[in-house]
């Protein structure tokens, strides 16, 4: 697991991320989003993250939901989600879910999603076509790390040029769990699969953007990547988390002006705060400015400072 930071609301310092306008898209291994356990904190965290950044799709590995969470647990207002559950039986016994791609994507574009599934053993995949206002293909992978990884990602690639037959561009991210800088310095993965994986990515014109900075820290890795055509991308990068040891891939696509309104979220939860302290609350003021506050604001230290305020505010009118 990522080290814990000295300050716990540290995880809430969203300062780092895309500045180029255009269409974004993410990706986050969360390592599960705790809906089993009725534990909806990381969910939050996703919903601010996505907003604050201007995020228009973003995918998540390693969900691991159960089918029988309902879509109305993972919902975000005002985006599209799209979900690929897993259960594996555990020692014969139960059910533990594992593994399980999501990704949402702002209603404000047209989609549908074409495909998606499991490939050659736990391969997960889901291709998002994205028509209007701009046209691009998305394909999110998760490749779990288990037995010959690297043989299944070039046979996935194989799998997705019969797939991806349309004039559309293409984006390709997810955690590949192939380390990029092995990879390319061609010192650990077997030559033949290796060949194979750059065949494919030359017929489907991709190229792997994330090249110099590691996304698990645990290992000193890059395992998870975005494929795409150079020509499409004014910015690549990595957005350091500490809410799983998986940092965060994000892109920017050129020519593709597309904005949400998050000035106008931030401007009301602003709003909102001021002047609260300057006035006696009622118990129904405090619950509904911690309802805005949680739904909203988990974007800097102070905000959440404020959430855990509010929360000590409201037990205690409980208590009176």
């Amino acid at each position: 697991m990522a080290e814990a930071p000295d300050d716990k609301y540290s995880i809430y310092d969203f300062s780092n991320g895309p500045t180029e306008r255009g269409l974004r898209l993410g990706h986050w291994n969360v390592q599960g989003l705790g809906l089993a356990s009725n534990e909806t904190k990381k969910l939050s965290y996703v919903e601010c993250l996505i907003n604050w950044h201007c995020f228009h799709i973003f995918a998540l590995a390693e969900t691991m939901l159960r089918e029988g969470i309902r879509g109305t647990r993972t919902a975000i207002e005002g985006f599209g989600c799209e979900r690929l559950d897993r259960e594996m039986k555990c020692d014969g016994t139960r059910e533990k879910a594992s593994g399980g791609i999501m990704v949402y994507i702002h209603k404000g574009l047209k989609y549908e999603k074409i495909e998606g599934g499991e490939k050659d053993g736990n391969l997960q995949y889901m291709i998002v076509r994205v028509s209007k206002p701009v046209q691009v293909d998305i394909v999110v992978v998760y490749n779990p790390p288990n037995g010959s990884h690297v043989e299944r990602f070039a046979s996935y690639l194989n799998f997705a040029i019969e797939k991806l037959h349309s004039e559309h561009p293409v984006v390709l991210l997810g955690d590949i769990n192939i380390d990029q800088l092995d990879l390319k310095n061609n010192k650990k993965y077997p030559q033949k699969h290796v060949a194979a994986i750059e065949r494919a990515l030359t017929h489907l014109n991709l190229e792997q953007q994330v090249n110099h900075r590691i996304t698990r820290m645990q290992s000193k890795a890059i395992l998870d990547h975005i494929y795409m055509s150079p020509d499409l991308i004014s910015e690549c990068d990595v957005m350091r988390i500490h809410a799983s040891d998986h940092d965060i891939v994000y892109c920017v696509l050129i020519g593709t002006e597309f904005e949400l309104d998050i000035k106008k979220r931030q401007d009301f939860y602003e709003k909102s705060l001021k002047g609260s302290d300057t006035k006696k609350k009622t118990d129904r003021d405090v619950r509904k400015l911690l309802y805005v506050a949680q739904r909203w604001a988990e974007l800097t230290k102070r905000h959440a400072r404020e959430i855990d305020e509010l929360s000590a505010e409201l037990k205690a009118f409980s208590l009176r």
